[in-house]
């Protein structure tokens, strides 16, 4: 298909100065919105770009987008396991696995050779379109796991704990609105975070103390 059958979207201009350039005015400010809801305007606008591209780009190389795509898959080594490494009596490592989407998050008690246990694993997370885990830590005393984690592709991460002996999620024990960071104390009982302002810069560093809200944590 030629550049000349498929029309570009052509986005509406508002002016717009800003107070640090206040003789350059930009008239696609509008584009931009850091709010956890995009405007409908946006997203529709986007949608369009999309199409567009799908119609002049993706659709005629399609053919060839799977070829590249097979021949670098066929370089990979996609069942691998990153080095060890010993915290806390625990040996800790992520390995992936041939045809899975994410990382498994493992450790091993006292030796390689013990029994492997697997305490993070997203590919189970199946309600999610989306998965990015930020960071992951594990307690000083090795029970409970604090992870980061988005699934809007916005970078404004959730702070998630887990049981690591039963597996389960501590659902009252959840951290929202975070770039992604977490530490946990020395004495296991609460974890450091950073919040974002409004500009998406880590800002504010707080502490949570396990069985409280959020609302309480401490600046």
């Amino acid at each position: 298909m030629s550049s000349t059958a498929v029309a570009p979207p052509v986005a509406k201009k508002i002016p717009c100065s800003h107070a640090y350039l206040k003789d350059s005015v930009d008239p696609y400010h509008w584009l931009k919105d850091m709010s956890k809801e995009k405007r409908p305007e946006i997203i529709e606008y986007l949608k369009e770009e999309n199409e567009y591209a799908r119609k002049l780009h993706l659709d005629p190389a399609e053919a060839l987008s799977d070829t590249v795509y097979t021949e670098f898959l066929a370089k990979l080594q996609e069942t691998d396991q990153q080095p060890a490494h010993l915290r806390d009596g625990f040996w800790y490592y992520t390995r992936t696995v041939e045809g899975a989407q994410y990382p498994l998050y493992c450790r091993r008690e006292g030796s390689m050779d013990a029994p492997e246990v697997v305490y993070l694993d997203a590919n189970q997370m199946k309600e999610f379109e989306f998965i990015d885990i930020g960071n992951t830590a594990v307690c000083p005393n090795t029970d409970l796991l604090a992870y980061s984690i988005d699934t809007a592709g916005d970078e404004i991460y959730s702070i998630v704990f887990k049981d690591i002996g039963s597996g389960n999620e501590l659902s009252s024990e959840r951290i929202g609105g975070t770039d992604g960071s977490v530490v946990w104390s020395a004495d296991s009982k609460s974890v450091f975070y950073l919040t974002l302002d409004n500009i998406h810069r880590p800002a504010k560093l707080y502490q949570h103390f396990l069985g409280q809200s959020q609302d309480l944590d401490t600046l």
